[in-house]
């Protein structure tokens, strides 16, 4: 839920710059967040993607990866948030 409230009002108040918004909302929504939180978290996901106008999952984990992104860990569970957000 802190999580949560943070990356709103980072959005609220465009207080964190947007690659970082998005590597937030990946990180949390596959380590932190349920499916639950998808409702909100998805299209958050894809406004910052059209924003940053990132049209698919490789330019986005390019884009992500100038900060901490682990592979392993991230990659599998990365690209279903992808496909969740790109097909909402």
């Amino acid at each position: 839920e802190k999580l949560h409230n943070a990356i709103e009002r980072a959005l609220n108040n465009k207080l964190v710059e947007e690659t970082t918004l998005l590597w937030l909302l990946f990180v949390g929504g596959i380590s932190v967040f349920g499916a639950t939180d998808w409702m909100w978290l998805v299209p958050r996901i894809k406004a910052i993607l059209i924003a940053l106008n990132i049209d698919s999952c490789q330019t986005a984990r390019d884009r992500i990866k100038t900060l901490p992104w682990i592979d392993e860990a991230h990659d599998k569970p990365g690209k279903e948030l992808w496909q969740a957000a790109v097909c909402e």
